[in-house]
């Protein structure tokens, strides 16, 4: 199958008052733009995927724990009056002083980037896919949603209305590279520097339970918002009937 090129006849409208164009505009923050597949991996592949994540963090989150327990007072020489407290002390060595000042810097960079590690790495996998899994388990088959970082809007904002969709469509060309290499993962793994919205992801098991809306309609595809009409076309790219560039 050759590789999708960027046509707006690859896209076609979303009836406006259709389940699917409704609950696109509800779960849009304002990218105006979503990238869907459904992954058909199997349980088990889903569960090591889940394992191995699951290892990784906890380890992150004992190392953390441990830190913080094993604390004590090392940051007290750096935190008091003139920066090196030790030096403040009769009869305390110069020397001493500085390496209490080197090892407690080291440890607050060290925890700083522990600190980040946390926020930016485990806290978004707990509320994310931790929390999807356990509230779901593992679906089949199960749908991803991925949306583009908001520094990528920002810049594709800067384009004007015409270069920016430009560029945010070659953007998502790219993701679906990687969407069909690494469609059986079953990790629902971010494709940087898009990022999994399992908020949405949720959304949409909630559809297709009531019956609103089949996990089926989320193959392989581009959703796109128009800024004016703010109306929503797709481009299916699972069917494979699209038209390339001559």
């Amino acid at each position: 199958m050759p590789r999708p090129t960027l046509q707006d006849a690859n896209f076609r409208p979303v009836p406006r008052d259709s389940p699917i164009s409704t609950f696109l505009s509800r779960q849009d923050t304002g990218a105006r733009i979503f990238v869907t597949n459904v992954d058909r991996t199997s349980t088990k592949q889903k569960l090591k995927a889940i394992g191995i994540n699951s290892a990784i963090h906890t380890v992150i989150i004992a190392i953390a724990v441990w830190r913080i327990m094993s604390s004590g007072g090392k940051y007290l020489p750096i935190l008091l009056p003139g920066g090196m407290g030790l030096m403040d002390k009769p009869g305390a060595k110069v020397s001493q002083s500085m390496t209490e000042f080197f090892w407690t810097s080291v440890n607050i960079l060290i925890d700083s980037a522990l600190a980040i590690l946390l926020s930016k790495f485990t806290w978004p996998y707990i509320s994310g896919m931790l929390y999807t899994r356990l509230l779901w388990g593992f679906q089949q088959p199960e749908v991803v949603f991925r949306v583009p970082q908001d520094w990528m809007r920002t810049d594709w904002a800067k384009l004007g209305p015409v270069n920016g969709r430009q560029k945010r469509l070659q953007h998502s060309l790219s993701i679906l590279d990687k969407e069909k290499e690494d469609a059986q993962s079953g990790d629902m793994h971010a494709l940087d520097p898009w990022y999994t919205d399992y908020d949405t992801m949720r959304a949409a098991y909630e559809a297709a339970r009531s019956g609103e809306i089949p996990l089926g309609s989320w193959e392989l595809s581009v959703w796109e918002r128009d800024p004016e009409t703010l109306e929503w076309s797709v481009w299916e790219v699972w069917r494979g009937d699209y038209r390339n560039n001559r």
